[in-house]
């Protein structure tokens, strides 16, 4: 009975076994079953009737991760516009193309998918040889999956001769005189919200029928089955000109021959039809809805891929969230410089997100408001008081037309004037993913973001203490810490400042100043041999292995320069810049330039030395000062860096050849995206600044 009863457990401990690797091995095999089951039940549900029509919207992978929540909100409001109008979709992935076999869908949207894998782009070439329908916007097919331009022949499929992003700022297109039958109705000139385009070079078998101010293409028709859209009229800045949005009406009734209403331009109003937590379209509001499984989201599948990438999940992302809910929160003042009295008049409309109180005005929740009315609040002493950290205001400038023309926003829990400046009284976590990607690119890794909100956090916590300002902790400005506010905020902005909650750098318990800089060359800068001070942890650092030109900040595009300037051009800058910075007056023409460096190979000593006749003028600067003696504004230099290894004279230019770009003193930006490839943020940390911890405010 024994022996019968250790088999028993024998062979259920074996099957059990056999089980889990089975399903570790057959993982992907079973989900892509089970992936286009669901997406093949989905599609059951659009069974059509003979004046039904369906809509794909391909979803690109690669562009969500390059992307993410600007290209999820994009998505959003496409699917919302859809929605509005009752057309059915459905969402096509690179892991459904199989959908596209299928005669149910009668127009594929693809919507700035800026990078598309060769077999995607393949795909929809087969979908178009069926007979199928393709509207692309702004800068779908530019790109391949590495981020790369495409080949010719990937244009060539689509009778394209090249695609290229605009640089030039448009600020209108117009209707093509043949096709006013179809697009009617409308102003000579219809407003663009976002000013930049594409430009589009045709080959054959194409019709304009809508085009840019300068007369080159807008809308495009090709082939009678693909159309290609300059800009994208699907967002809700462009659409929430009542002439876009009917537009886009007019698109969709002329490829798929229906019969969709139109608005009435005069009565409609978008800000009646979206709440201010989509315009927003925040980090907290789309992973926290996530978590909550929100059914107008439905974001779980994408957001899970996004967080695999990050080698993390959404349990990781829900624990830390309850975590930080349960610790107390950390808040800091903010001087919105760019916004006084007279500039929130620029601005129509205020959004409150969630539910707030403006002086008399109790509970004003999720709704768009006269600014007049909250200048007059504000200019009476009152504040705006939020009921959640995580609330988000929206000051909003509408055109003509009343598209959406910009936006500020920012996370708040109080908004008051003081001095006639806009202050507001902000959670750090929230503050902290606003900044770190103004001050860092989002395509860096995940640790070095986290360094980075790290060392911003430092610099505010520091400023908890020690006011950088008088009515306020710190200002919008570079100076304090680059502040643009809630509207460009990314994913992995997000995931660096939550999962850094409270962390700042302490050398013997006492918070640093954590300098950081673009580009160090592959040596930073001893803090002495920069500015004035010697500062035990901010010390030279070798920033490479074996060769300085094998650096870890290589891939920066200013890791190595060279700068020439005229003589002439010198003179009348330095004819500027010595009586400006030095007190002195500028004699003559520039005769030579000697150089003295440090232990950090940074300029020591600078003399510039001039000759008029037969007399010859020094003028001497020191350190970091030196630089910007080159300078056009006496604020921004021409040289990158202050580490410059040899001037050559000629006769009649210098020729400056440096490495870096910032002072050269503390975190090397560029450093530490290679390190965070490879360590975590404490080793990126601990690397540029000796002697350090990494502690949680208490």
């Amino acid at each position: 009975m024994k022996i019968f009863f250790h088999l028993t457990k024998l062979s259920l401990f074996s099957t059990l076994v056999f089980l889990f690797f089975f399903i570790i091995y057959f993982y992907d095999y079973f989900s892509n079953i089970t992936f286009e089951y669901f997406y093949n039940k989905n599609l059951k549900n659009y069974q059509k009737s003979k004046d039904t029509k369906i809509i794909g919207i391909y979803f690109s992978y690669d562009t969500f991760y390059h992307l993410n929540r600007r290209y999820l909100k994009e998505f959003y409001f496409l699917k919302k516009f859809l929605a509005l109008n009752n057309i059915k979709y459905i969402i096509i992935t690179d892991r459904s193309l199989n959908l596209l076999d299928s005669f149910d869908i009668d127009l594929l949207i693809v919507n700035d998918c800026r990078i598309l894998p060769i077999n995607v782009i393949l795909k929809f070439k087969d979908y178009l040889d069926s007979n199928g329908k393709i509207l692309f916007t702004y800068q779908s097919l530019i790109y391949n999956k590495f981020y790369q331009k495409n080949h010719y022949k990937i244009y060539d499929l689509f009778n394209i001769a090249n695609i290229e992003f605009n640089n030039i700022e448009y600020n209108y297109f117009k209707i093509s005189k043949n096709y006013t039958n179809y697009f009617k109705d409308y102003p000579k000139e219809i407003l663009l919200s976002r000013k930049y385009t594409i430009n589009l070079q045709l080959l054959y078998n194409y019709e304009i029928l809508a085009y840019l101010e300068d007369n080159t293409p807008f809308l495009v028709k090709i082939n009678d089955n693909i159309y290609f859209l300059a800009e994208n009229t699907f967002t809700i800045e462009n659409y929430s000109n009542p002439y876009i949005y009917n537009f886009n009406i007019d698109l969709l009734n002329l490829i798929l021959k229906l019969n969709l209403k139109k608005i009435n331009p005069e009565s409609f109003n978008i800000f009646l039809i979206i709440k201010p937590y989509e315009l927003a379209f925040s980090n907290n509001f789309i992973f926290n809805s996530s978590l909550k499984k929100r059914k107008n989201l439905n974001l779980n599948h994408f957001l899970n891929k996004y967080l695999e990438k990050q080698k993390l999940n959404i349990k990781n992302l829900y624990n830390t969230q309850n975590l930080i809910k349960s610790k107390k929160n950390l808040y800091i003042t903010i001087g919105i410089e760019d916004i006084d009295l007279d500039k929130m008049k620029y601005f129509n409309l205020v959004g409150l997100s969630g539910s707030n109180q403006l002086g008399n005005f109790k509970n004003i929740f999720e709704d768009f408001i006269n600014t007049n009315l909250v200048i007059n609040e504000l200019e009476n002493g009152n504040k705006i008081i939020s009921n959640n950290k995580d609330n988000i205001i929206l000051f909003i400038k509408l055109n003509k037309q009343k598209g959406i023309q910009a936006i500020f926003s920012t996370h708040f829990k109080e908004l008051y004037l003081k001095d006639n400046i806009l202050i507001l009284l902000i959670d750090m976590d929230n503050y902290i993913q606003d900044v770190v990607i103004s001050e860092m690119p989002d395509s860096f890794s995940l640790e070095a973001l986290k360094a980075q909100a790290i060392a911003a956090r430092t610099y505010a916590f520091k400023s908890l203490k020690y006011k950088r300002h008088k009515n306020y902790n710190l200002c919008n400005k570079p100076h304090c810490q680059a502040f643009n506010g809630q509207y460009n905020e990314t994913f992995k902005s997000y995931l660096a400042s939550i999962f850094t909650h409270n962390l700042i750098i302490t050398y013997k318990d006492i918070p640093i100043d954590a300098l950081y800089h673009s580009t160090c060359g592959g040596l930073t800068a001893n803090s002495q041999d920069v500015f004035n001070n010697s500062i035990p942890y901010l010390k030279s650092v070798k920033d490479y292995q074996d060769n300085i030109d094998n650096a870890y900040c290589k891939d920066s595009k200013l890791f190595k320069w060279k700068i020439e300037l005229n003589k002439n051009e010198l003179n009348s800058i330095l004819s500027k810049t010595i009586p400006y910075f030095l007190s002195q007056k500028y004699e003559g023409n520039i005769y030579d330039i000697i150089l003295e460096k440090n232990q950090s190979q940074r300029i020591n000593k600078l003399t510039i030395i001039s000759k008029k006749g037969n007399n010859f003028y020094k003028y001497t600067v020191y350190k970091d000062d030196s630089i910007y003696l080159f300078s056009k504004d006496m604020y921004y230099p021409l040289l990158p860096s202050n580490f410059i290894e040899k001037i050559i004279k000629t006769k009649d230019k210098f020729i400056f050849e440096g490495r870096g770009f910032g002072h050269g003193v503390g975190m090397c930006q560029f450093g530490a995206n290679y390190l965070g490839n490879h360590f975590d943020y404490s080793f990126i940390l601990k690397h540029y600044y000796k002697g350090v911890e990494i502690k949680e405010i208490e």
